[in-house]
């Protein structure tokens, strides 16, 4: 299959993947071609061999979103096993970016004095102060207190 000029489309490859301004995605853009189906939002379609330049019909396959993520997750990939093992080891990278130490001291001096303020709340029946999606979410409707003041 020639990806760079399929259907007679100029495509080019970004981030793995063969991609056209006009249509998308090559391996969306041949999966509704060959199958007359279209592929909606909620959707994505797959390489079964997880090579993204492997365009051809069988192996391309359509599914959910969550399908997808879940397939992903019970099934991970080489680059994603290597990614985890370096992660055990404690080489933290995050989509093969590696911070130079100037660059990490840089980004240390940004949030420096930074903080981070969580909305909070006061219960009515007991004065407990938390944060406010846990008091909602959590105790009010669970405060002790609560029952010995309605009557």
């Amino acid at each position: 299959m020639d990806n760079k000029n399929y259907d007679g489309i100029r495509w080019c490859q970004k981030n793995g993947y063969w991609h056209n301004e006009k249509y998308g995605y090559q391996h969306k853009y041949v999966y509704e071609k060959l199958t007359g189906l279209k592929v909606f939002d909620y959707q994505v379609v797959h390489h079964l061999d997880n090579d993204p330049s492997n365009n051809t019909a069988e192996n391309l396959v359509c599914m959910t979103r969550s399908d997808h993520s879940y397939f992903h997750s019970t099934h991970p990939s080489d680059i994603t096993r290597k990614r985890n093992s370096e992660a055990k080891k404690g080489n933290k990278f995050w989509l093969n970016k590696h911070h130079t130490d100037a660059t990490k001291q840089k980004l240390r001096e940004q949030n420096i004095g930074k903080t981070f303020k969580i909305k909070t709340i006061i219960c009515p029946y007991c004065n407990k102060v938390g944060g406010i999606n846990v008091m909602h979410r959590y105790h009010f409707e669970n405060c002790k207190y609560k029952k010995t003041q309605k009557g």
